[in-house]
């Protein structure tokens, strides 16, 4: 109120000066007051709306929305975007890995603040998105110092430069985001689209991989089992895949010996893969086969071991060994499929099944 008092002395005299015998020019109540809401004055909002040019350096980073986007979000005084929009989206990413929310004291084309939204006890006003009234917690109430201030850099009208940042919280993590919006999960569905592409229209192009790879990898395996076959939507089933180079590898370099094994497909198209492996003279895994299936169980491997019997060319499994863990339905179906190949069990797994039962 003294600033104001001050300020209206300070009108009065210059019209007196000057003459004037009208009501001022305009009304000092209308005027924006530049203090946050609960009446507490801020250094950074009593700034000029273009800010200070010396107050950062030039040099500073600029937030790349290409590529910063993709990973954790860093938010560092100094740091310039394009628009307020991209630093909007980054706050709106960056409270959401952090676990906080906040609200907006300023949020314009010139200049945005924000402040945690749990910054004290006050009651929330949440369809205006802001405290009901002045603060009126005591002093001795610890408030919560996030706050982030940003205008516009030098002369221009579009790049934002963060200001102010003081991201130390003391409100805890909070539990409810209003943050994660429908808009924003849909945002972010649109972007898996955009780096991983529709899964329908991979799926509908497994003939031209298949092709490839026989193409580019002469005398590879590559074959698809689909269901529905005769339909317009054929369904993806299986996928098995042994590349020639592979083969080569395995009977010149690898010793006899070939683990196999499945683990779970994880993500919106889930299944099973199955892999077969050895070991090279050095010691170190090498890739034999692999392939995907839609469950682990019998069937899926006496598939996948008939056709990798078929391009090792040996009889029945005579002279190699395959070690898996003790799956009744693998062990099962390699003493069917390889009757005279040896068969070992992974140590690894034998103790960890005994450590289960015998803790």
């Amino acid at each position: 109120m003294g600033n104001q008092k001050n300020f209206e002395e300070e009108v009065s005299e210059t019209l007196r000066r000057e003459g004037a015998t009208s009501q001022p020019l305009f009304d000092v109540d209308d005027l924006e007051v530049l203090v946050d809401e609960d009446n507490e004055e801020d250094s950074d909002d009593l700034r000029s709306l273009q800010g200070s040019d010396d107050e950062i350096d030039d040099n500073s980073p600029t937030f790349n929305s290409l590529t910063d986007f993709k990973g954790p979000i860093k938010l560092v005084a100094g740091f310039k975007f394009a628009n307020n929009k991209i630093l909007r989206q980054a706050l709106v990413q960056h409270s959401i890995e952090k676990g906080y929310d906040f609200y907006y004291t300023h949020n314009g084309n010139k200049r945005v603040t924000v402040k945690c939204r749990f910054k004290c006890k006050c009651p929330w006003n949440s369809k205006k998105s802001k405290f009901i009234g002045p603060c009126k917690c005591p002093k001795s109430v610890k408030k919560c110092l996030f706050k982030l201030h940003a205008t516009n850099w030098k002369d221009s009208e579009e790049i934002f430069q963060i200001k102010t940042l003081i991201e130390r919280h003391i409100c805890g993590m909070a539990t409810h985001n209003r943050k994660v919006t429908s808009e924003y999960l849909a945002e972010k569905k649109r972007t898996k689209l955009i780096i991983y592409g529709n899964g329908k229209d991979q799926y509908g192009r497994v003939w031209d991989y298949v092709a490839e790879v026989r193409k580019s990898n002469e005398g590879s395996s590559a074959f698809v089992v689909c269901d529905n076959i005769d339909r317009p939507s054929p369904i993806f089933k299986r996928l098995y895949i042994y590349l020639q180079a592979c083969k080569e590898g395995f009977l010149k370099g690898c010793r006899p010996i070939l683990g196999v094994d499945g683990c779970h497909l994880r993500g919106p198209y889930p299944g099973i893969c199955l892999v077969a492996v050895g070991k090279d003279v050095n010691n170190n895994i090498f890739s034999i086969a692999w392939a995907v299936v839609e469950v682990e169980n019998t069937d899926s491997w006496k598939w996948f071991l008939e056709l990798l019997a078929i391009d090792l060319g040996h009889d029945e499994g005579l002279r190699l060994t395959f070690m898996s863990d003790r799956q009744k339905g693998l062990v099962d179906t390699l003493k069917f499929v390889v009757p005279k190949a040896e068969i070992r069990f992974c140590a690894r797994h034998v103790w960890a099944n005994f450590k289960l039962t015998w803790s």
